[in-house]
């Protein structure tokens, strides 16, 4: 399995993001596409450090890539903190909703019980209502919504994430299908996954009649 790396390269003679392993016979057009979409979006990642967000994008016909990025605890040139690390692994489509299922099992059994616990008849309303194509609106996105207090206290969100993508109902809405993207933490929805997870700190007054709020477990 084809694995890439973007990372900071504070040693280079111009300091920034570049992919910090060989191409693995990976095509052109694939990094190209990788380095548009691999991190989550959004400003401010200073104020969360050692998060983890996992990215799953279709990169062709064939083949979607799962980024997992970590926000370091290391600062760029400038001093400035919130430098991130992807890890990205291509998988052919044919396989991703296994993967995501692996991803789900991989994490600790709590983690995964409180996040079904999450899905409560309102939850799935809402889901549903944003889910929904709807006349005049750009294609249907969902935004969980969630206080942030860590990575260990956002292992829920992430697990309530790979649970939607993973289950049936979404995929038997029109214009969802077998695959849809999703991000399990970004700042931001714009121009994001359709399935996306956000701190309630990143969110403004205007955005809260278009987002879904997950309840404490």
């Amino acid at each position: 399995m084809p694995q890439l790396v973007i990372d900071y390269l504070l040693d280079s003679k111009q300091p920034g993001y570049a992919f910090a392993s060989p191409s693995n016979g990976v095509s052109e057009a694939v990094r190209k596409t990788v380095w548009r979409h691999a991190m989550p979006r959004g400003k401010g990642w200073g104020d969360f450090p050692g998060m983890r967000s996992i990215k799953c994008f279709p990169v062709s016909d064939a083949l979607a890539a799962v980024s997992t990025i970590t926000v370091t605890d290391r600062e760029d040139e400038e001093g400035r903190r919130g430098i991130r690390r992807a890890e990205i692994d291509l998988i052919p489509l044919t396989e991703i909703l296994t993967y995501v299922q692996g991803l789900l099992r991989a994490l600790p059994e709590p983690i995964q019980q409180s996040s079904a616990h999450l899905f409560q008849a309102g939850v799935w309303a809402r889901i549903l209502d944003r889910a929904l194509p709807k006349v005049g609106r750009k294609q249907p996105q969902v935004v969980f919504v969630y206080p942030s207090h860590g990575a260990d206290s956002w292992q829920v969100v992430e697990a309530a994430v790979l649970r939607l993508a993973a289950a049936w109902p979404l995929h038997a809405l029109p214009g969802w299908g077998r695959f849809f993207s999703f991000t399990t933490l970004a700042l931001t929805a714009d121009g994001e996954s359709r399935v996306v997870a956000i701190p309630v700190s990143k969110t403004a007054p205007a955005d809260h009649r278009h987002v879904v709020y997950l309840p404490a477990p």
